[in-house]
Parts: C-alpha cells; structure tokens; sequence
C-alpha cells in the first residue's frame, strides 16, 4: 500500500521548525512546552541515564514535524495510519543511518514522560499506565538533580533542537 509513496526527503531545518510549533500532549498542558524541547530531553538523558545513542534521541519524534502525532492507543485503531507512520519512520531513519527504534530510547521517552507530566499536566500524569515503574525512577531525578523543563518558546526550542542535532551528528560523525 506503501509503493504509491514518493521517496520523502526529511530536512533537519523544517523538521526543527515544525518541532519547536508542535505542542506536546495534545496541548492539555499548563503551558507551551514543545516536541522539539521533548526530543532533546530524551537525547539528554539518553547520554547522561539510559545509554544508547543520543542522536536516535533528538531524531526520535522527528516524524511529527510531517505526520501528525496519534496517541499510541487510538493509533492501534488506526491500522493504514500507523503503516504509513512505520513506513516513513524506517525511511527518516534510513536516511539519518540510525537502527530500529532501540530500549534505551523508549526508556529515556517513557522518563521524559513522568518528568515532563510532573511539571506540565494538572494531574502530573496520576492516571498514567507505568508498567516499568519510570514514574517512581522520573520523581528520582527530579528531587535528586534539580531536572527541570525549560517551557521555551518555538524559535527558541527550534533553535535548541537544531543546536542538539548539529553537536550529536559531530559526535557520531559519518555514517556509512
């Protein structure tokens, strides 16, 4: 169903545009905190907490910026829209030489979460399924780092996005 698709061409500026304009959870948060300033929390404690590759953490939602987000639940519902998310996930990732999405990138997605929902959602994510315990391991790093979110506005969560991409990508360097 796939084949009728063009060859997509994903560009680091447009997708951190786009990123740093994408409200998180919906916009059911206290304030305008963006997927752009999410992506670079998760490849922060990518580096510093779950390992992995931190530039799979920037890239991760980096997908959004064309697609928009379903949540995970009513995207099971969704079979032809999750076929094209998967489609063009494999592709984004393809083109930046990064593997399946790997477990430290989900936990460090799973921490952000928690975290994220402590400072963002009125409930702070009470009714938030937590089979993994990140709730318990996210309040951790908050009492015992001082972790905060910053909120940026979209210019400046682009910006931040753009300068995480550019510092990770140096990091890694070429990808064969």
């Amino acid at each position: 169903a796939m084949d009728g698709l063009a060859k997509p061409v994903f560009v680091p500026e447009v997708i951190a545009h786009s990123l740093g304009m994408c409200v998180r959870f919906n916009g059911h948060v206290k304030h305008f905190y963006s997927v752009a300033e999410h992506c670079a929390l998760v490849a922060m404690l990518m580096k510093k907490y779950t390992g992995g590759d931190p530039f799979e953490g920037i890239m991760h939602d980096a997908l959004e910026a064309y697609l928009t987000d379903v949540p995970s639940p009513i995207k099971r519902l969704l079979p032809d829209y999750k076929e094209l998310d998967d489609h063009l996930d494999t592709q984004m990732r393809k083109q930046f030489g990064i593997g399946p999405k790997s477990k430290e990138c989900k936990a460090a997605d799973r921490l952000a979460l928690f975290i994220e929902a402590h400072y963002l959602i009125p409930s702070g994510g009470a009714n938030y399924q937590d089979p993994n315990g990140d709730r318990a391991e996210a309040q951790k790093l908050i009492n015992e780092t001082g972790l905060k979110i910053s909120c940026l506005p979209p210019d400046m969560a682009s910006n931040l996005w753009m300068t995480v991409f550019h510092k990770l990508q140096a990091e890694r360097g070429p990808r064969i």
